[in-house]
Formats: C-alpha cells, sequence, structure tokens
C-alpha cells in the first residue's frame, strides 16, 4: 500500500480492503473495527483515504448500480439527499451581513 519506512510491517491489500470493507458495509465507526482483521482503524481509515483519493471506489460502485439497476432493483424516481447542518458562528453571521470585507455589497 505504502513505502515503508519502518515502524510496523506493511499490510497485506488483501486484509486492508476486508477491514475497509466491513467498516462501509456493518456501518460502524472506525474506531469500532474488530481486532480480528489484524489491522489498526489508523491504518483501515488512513488506507480507505489513500484509495478514495486515487479513485478506487468509483468503479466497483458505479459497476454495482448498473446492477442493480438492470435487475430492476433500484427506483431513483425518488432520492435523499442527507446533509449535517453546522452552525456557522460568528464568521459566518458577519458574512451573512457583508462585514468581512470580502463579498457582495463590500
Amino acid at each position: 500500500m505504502r513505502l515503508q519506512r519502518g515502524g510496523t510491517q506493511d499490510t497485506p491489500d488483501e486484509t486492508l480492503f476486508a477491514a475497509i470493507i466491513y467498516v462501509l458495509v456493518s456501518g460502524c465507526a472506525w474506531r469500532g473495527l474488530p481486532p480480528c482483521f489484524g489491522v489498526s482503524k489508523s491504518t483501515a481509515h488512513r488506507g480507505f483515504l489513500i484509495w478514495s483519493r486515487v479513485g478506487v471506489w468509483g468503479p466497483p460502485y458505479e459497476a454495482v448500480l448498473h446492477r442493480l439497476e438492470d435487475a430492476g432493483l433500484i427506483d431513483v424516481s425518488r432520492e435523499v439527499l442527507d446533509s449535517a447542518h453546522v452552525g456557522a458562528g460568528h464568521a459566518g453571521l458577519r458574512r451573512s451581513r457583508g462585514l468581512s470585507g470580502c463579498g457582495p455589497g463590500t
């Protein structure tokens, strides 16, 4: 997965893949990764981030969607978008009032 620079032994891709898939399918947090995988939560998460950046997950995801669609198992007539709501704090208030000096009305 990455160049070995000392420390612990490099994790085989198959082991890392199994741990990542477990987290993604089960919905558990990275910290909930069972020790039976032999991969630390930080190693699994780092592997997921690295593989995400290089586009590993896109093609398999699209292939699964196409197969489900071909089998008539997906109904895209209605979709739901999940989002998180986070307060903007004082900086957001200043921006919304045009007080930051870098927006419309300045």
